[in-house]
């Protein structure tokens, strides 16, 4: 999908059905793109949830450089900013993170409990591939 897209459509959608509980899933660097909008959602109390895989990297952009450069990489790198849990607390939203496979299920169970907006982190391996 197009980086960025993620969340701006998922706050549309809830808009259009505000009683349905809407969840965007993207990576870290298409959230880098948007990441404004909690701003948005915040003043506008606009409850998404926001699923994000970060795995420090731009993901497809280094799919893409694997299978067709022979993983020669060149400007994929997003090392390990920006800290999701401080971006959470400057806009007062609630945050989790999954790091492993043993938390998911309870994670993901606390994250899908209510409708309010909330950041849910799952940490993915750099090296994984689609």
């Amino acid at each position: 999908g197009t980086m960025g897209y993620a969340l701006p459509a998922a706050m549309g959608a809830k808009i259009a059905a505000p009683d349905k509980q809407v969840v965007a899933v993207c990576g870290d660097g298409g959230f880098q793109m948007t990441m404004q909008e909690l701003a948005t959602i915040t003043q506008y109390q606009i409850p998404v949830k926001l699923v994000i895989l970060k795995n420090t990297v731009l993901g497809l952009v280094r799919q893409y450089q694997h299978y067709n450069y022979k993983d020669r990489f060149s400007v994929i790198d997003l090392g390990d900013k920006p800290d999701l849990s401080m971006i959470a607390k400057a806009y007062g939203i609630e945050y989790l993170k999954v790091e492993n496979s043993r938390q998911a299920d309870e994670k993901i169970a606390a994250f899908l409990e209510k409708d309010e907006t909330m950041i849910l982190e799952v940490t993915v391996d750099r090296e994984e591939l689609c």
